[in-house]
């Protein structure tokens, strides 16, 4: 099998204004949004925005392994967003699938790197709905082979910005404490940024229990 026939619906799909809005998207919520205007929402966007083009470059890199296995392109891209949708189910539903992605992504940036686990970001799934569209219109378009090299070029440039966003949407970003209490013999905090969740340190234990959906009216209303 050919490389340009294995790549090319991946390559297309990165070089479609979809999948260039949700880099650009990607990147502002990262670097400009989250900071002056963090709240649930700014959390889920970016979710929402690197999950519409992961199965790309997913793909592509299948494309590449796979080369020289006869595998048809429908195939890799059930293989590419079956992938991507189990890592961030178990990415966002358990510690050690999130603690061993932030190790990797830690690994790969360069820089240490913090990924909130939380169960509500599983709406993000939706965003593969629209991507799987796009990938399946590509797969019934004729192959064409007389494009300009220019614009093979434009797309595996889209793919590295792609691939850069994505790793450099995890950043190093410091929990925003909005209280801490002491109550019912224990230490109870509230981050900012995650409504309706709280953290608890029980005297004498070493590391925290995080993600508490609720708590008791005494320790609510000390919040409040």
């Amino acid at each position: 099998m050919k490389p340009t026939k294995t790549l090319t619906p991946a390559i297309v799909c990165f070089s479609h204004p979809l999948t260039w809005g949700a880099i650009i998207l990607l990147l502002l919520n990262d670097q400009v949004w989250k900071y002056i205007y963090p709240s649930w929402w700014t959390g889920k966007l970016s979710d929402f925005a690197g999950l519409f083009f992961l199965p790309f470059i997913v793909a592509t890199l299948l494309g590449l392994v796979l080369l020289p296995v006869p595998i048809s392109n429908k195939k890799v891209g059930q293989i590419a967003f079956g992938l991507v949708a189990i890592w961030f189910t178990l990415m966002k539903t358990t510690p050690v699938f999130n603690q061993a992605t932030e190790v990797v992504w830690s690994w790969l940036v360069g820089y240490s790197v913090r990924i909130v686990q939380d169960p509500t970001d599983l709406l993000a799934l939706m965003a593969l709905l629209p991507a799987w569209r796009l990938w399946q219109n590509q797969l019934t378009q004729p192959t064409t082979t007389k494009k300009a090299p220019a614009l093979h070029w434009l797309r595996f440039v889209v793919l590295t910005i792609g691939v850069f966003a994505s790793l450099a949407s995890s950043c190093d970003d410091p929990p925003r404490i909005d209280k801490i209490i002491f109550s019912e013999g224990a230490f109870y905090v509230r981050p900012g940024y995650s409504q309706g969740y709280y953290a608890r340190l029980v005297p004498g234990e070493k590391v925290w229990e995080e993600f508490i959906p609720s708590v008791s009216t005494a320790v609510a209303e000390q919040f409040t």
